[in-house]
């Protein structure tokens, strides 16, 4: 079960940049993607400048050790303070109500560099031991204990073994914490790191880009924030509510334009936008759709022609429809 709730905020790292609406859009147009030397950079290369302890909060009394961070790790720091400018969070927020913020990830690789470290380690060590100073930085939930860590999080921290279905199930467990007042804020997505050696492709360029979420319980949003919201829908709703002319696919996006007093009594219809590698990116197509959520929260922050989104999703076999609407996003 999905409980409805808001899209307040989204973060991003990206080959294509940091925290961009640009980084998202170049991800998605009518022509599909274009990867040229001009605008390609590597993971390493987009957040080699950063210093990523100017990322602590200032509340927070205690550094985390950063000296073997995993660039996993690094790309969640910066992604999640993304998240957090965009849905105007502060570190007082956090601080002031530490346990109302929770973090959620999903990972398949986890921190691929520290752990190759760690067996590199155990070998130049024939086997008989290995680095201490590594091993500490290997974990798959190291990243989402670095966020907490960084920002002072002290809500739910979790990180989930990825799979085809790992982000559906992320956004149904977000949903029941928000719900039940568990958190106000999540802060969820994948912040994964695909390949040891960079290949200059579209594939890597997904596998490697970190999206992270910031959602809030939709009993709660203000006047002040800006929000989507997100909620499951049945066919039959869909059909009573727009206009189809075609199946909807898993793996797209549909558009609907918002209605006019003159055009009131027509069902709007769902335009598909085409994307790029649809059946190309075999297990990471799960984490498609959290990017797909971004670029929604992107494009809607753009005055543009559309009011909802629809995102089909096949979930354990079974097809079901994630409808995005505006708010209070004008």
């Amino acid at each position: 079960m999905l409980h409805p709730m808001a899209i307040i905020g989204a973060g991003i790292v990206s080959n294509f940049g940091i925290n961009s609406v640009e980084a998202f859009s170049r991800f998605f147009s009518e022509q599909g993607i274009i990867l040229t030397e001009t605008h390609y950079k590597s993971i390493d290369e987009t957040i080699s400048g950063i210093k990523i302890n100017n990322y602590l909060s200032p509340f927070q009394k205690d550094v985390p050790s950063i000296r073997y961070m995993d660039i996993v790790s690094k790309k969640a720091i910066i992604a999640v303070k993304g998240a957090m400018e965009d849905a105007c969070v502060s570190e007082k927020d956090i601080h002031d109500a530490p346990y109302r913020y929770g973090v959620l990830l999903t990972t398949s690789c986890g921190p691929g560099q520290t752990r190759k470290g760690l067996y590199d380690s155990y070998i130049s060590r024939n086997g008989q031991s290995i680095s201490a100073t590594l091993f500490s930085n290997c974990g798959y939930n190291i990243a989402g204990s670095l966020v907490a860590a960084f920002y002072g999080m002290k809500g739910v921290n979790v990180t989930f073994s990825g799979n085809r279905e790992s982000a559906f199930s992320l956004l149904e467990r977000t949903g029941t914490f928000l719900s039940t007042s568990r958190i106000d804020i999540g802060f969820i997505g994948y912040t994964d790191y695909g390949a040891f050696e960079q290949r200059e492709s579209i594939l890597d360029s997904l596998i490697n880009t970190s999206c992270i979420l910031c959602m809030k319980n939709i009993d709660k949003v203000t006047r002040r924030d800006k929000w989507l919201k997100l909620e499951c829908a049945d066919m039959a709703a869909l059909d009573s509510g727009f206009s189809m002319e075609q199946p909807l696919e898993p793996g797209s996006i549909y558009a609907a334009g918002e209605m006019s007093a003159s055009d009131s009594r027509d069902k709007p219809r769902l335009v598909k936008l085409d994307i790029a590698f649809n059946e190309e990116i075999g297990l990471y197509k799960d984490y498609l759709l959290l990017i797909q959520l971004g670029f929604i929260w992107s494009y809607a922050s753009i005055p543009g022609i559309y009011g909802s989104w629809i995102l089909p999703v096949k979930v354990n076999n079974t097809l079901m429809y994630l409808r995005i609407s505006k708010g209070n996003i004008p």
